[in-house]
């Protein structure tokens, strides 16, 4: 039997409810970089700004909220010392 071969599923976490327009933007930009992508959307407010990419089992995470996470002890120094 003939192995069907699925479509390629990217996923798309944002910290808000994103406009028509947008999606549209976001779908049209995939489908040139990777044709037959199906993208889902999934609100996700803790994540404060930016995005979370979930593709091919890969997490790339460009939120706002990662950033925080990443510098929270510099963050913290800097304050400290104010």
């Amino acid at each position: 039997m003939k192995e069907t071969k699925r479509p390629p599923v990217l996923t798309l976490f944002l910290p808000f409810e994103a406009s028509r327009d947008f999606l549209k933007e976001i779908r049209e930009n995939l489908q040139k970089k990777i044709p037959g992508v199906i993208l889902h959307i999934k609100i996700d407010p803790t994540l404060l700004g930016g995005a979370t990419i979930v593709y091919k089992d890969q997490l790339r995470d460009y939120s706002l909220k990662n950033a925080i996470e990443q510098n929270k002890a510099k963050i913290a120094q800097k304050y400290k010392n104010a």
